[in-house]
């Protein structure tokens, strides 16, 4: 787990504007050492430009960024160096992998590496040490002849991947990492994102895939309109802002007319009520109490319960909730 005081990059009162019009206000955030950090936000919501202002592509208009290193890499590189796109010592400590291929699509794999280990003026032995090691790490061992270009769509996400690690970074960006994959794609990039942040590698993420990333990152930063809105592990963020719980119940004869004439829905805060096939849907803000009377009601119409089950919202109900203004519950 990532320490609780080693910040490894420090966002301060960042905003950026791009003209004329803001796109993000005073963003402050905190990314640990060895934490996956994702940045959550829909399309057009700034996540692109607060990474490429992370990574020192892009200048913000007011705040700061500094990155601490404190990998046995870094020993050479001051402590807490200020990003800004002239500061090549911050580039040392940070790879990127935009959703866009950055490798050439007309070289093998191999002459990729070289042509970007030249670039960063590793000797051959380095070199092919770590070519050995991300080809490991990321599955292309069989693929280093292979021209980049007519990879698979996955296996190049992980090309992009592997060339950004390349320089044995301190914090690797990934912008839309599983964008245009499917499911099971998209769950084999998180896996190999694990297994890097596993090795010691610091991760941050932008994107706007929701529900899966309890199973990715440590904490989140949900991003709307121009702001951080809500931060914190996935599961907490969900407690303090996922109050309305959807119960699910199938009874043997799926009457249910007496049941809702039953139910006091203002006192049970029930938000919505529909009926799917045979299963009967209550949202509720009050899950316990409407479980309580539920099993009451069903008990004293002599009916037999088949199915009853309470689910807890994902993280996609969060954030529309969030976008809607609702505040956390106290």
């Amino acid at each position: 787990m990532p320490g609780p005081e080693r910040h490894v990059v420090e966002a301060k009162n960042v905003s950026k504007s791009i003209n004329g019009k803001k796109i993000i206000e005073d963003i402050n955030i905190n990314v640990k050492q060895g934490e996956v950090y994702g940045i959550v936000g829909a399309s057009g919501s700034g996540r692109t430009i607060l990474l490429e202002i992370i990574q020192g592509f892009t200048e913000s208009d007011t705040g700061t960024i500094h990155i601490t290193p404190y990998s046995e890499l870094a020993q050479n590189i001051p402590k807490r160096i200020k990003v800004k796109k002239t500061n090549l010592e911050c580039r040392k400590l940070i790879g990127f992998s935009s959703q866009k291929p950055s490798f050439y699509e007309n070289l093998t794999v191999e002459e990729n590496f070289n042509y970007f280990g030249r670039l960063y003026n590793m000797s051959e032995a380095h070199l092919e040490q770590r070519i050995r090691h991300l080809c490991k790490v990321c599955s292309l061992e069989n693929l280093r002849m292979s021209e980049a270009g007519e990879l698979p769509m996955t296996a190049q996400r992980r090309f992009d991947i592997a060339l950004a690690l390349l320089h044995e970074p301190e914090v690797l960006i990934l912008d839309e990492p599983a964008a245009d994959l499917d499911v099971a794609y998209r769950e084999y990039i998180y896996k190999l994102i694990n297994r890097i942040n596993a090795l010691g590698t610091t991760v941050i993420i932008g994107t706007h895939f929701l529900n899966e990333l309890d199973i990715l990152c440590h904490r989140i930063g949900i991003l709307h309109n121009k702001r951080i809105i809500a931060e914190g592990p996935v599961k907490e963020v969900i407690r303090r802002y996922g109050d309305e719980k959807k119960i699910t119940l199938i009874t043997e004869n799926a009457f249910y007319q007496s049941i809702l004439e039953a139910l006091d829905k203002d006192k049970l805060k029930i938000l919505s009520i529909s009926k799917r096939n045979e299963q009967l849907i209550i949202k509720t803000t009050e899950a316990h109490k409407t479980l309580r009377d539920l099993i009451t009601i069903i008990d004293k119409n002599n009916e037999n319960i088949i199915s009853l089950t309470v689910e807890e919202p994902g993280l996609s109900e969060v954030f529309f909730r969030l976008a809607e203004g609702k505040q956390a519950k106290q």
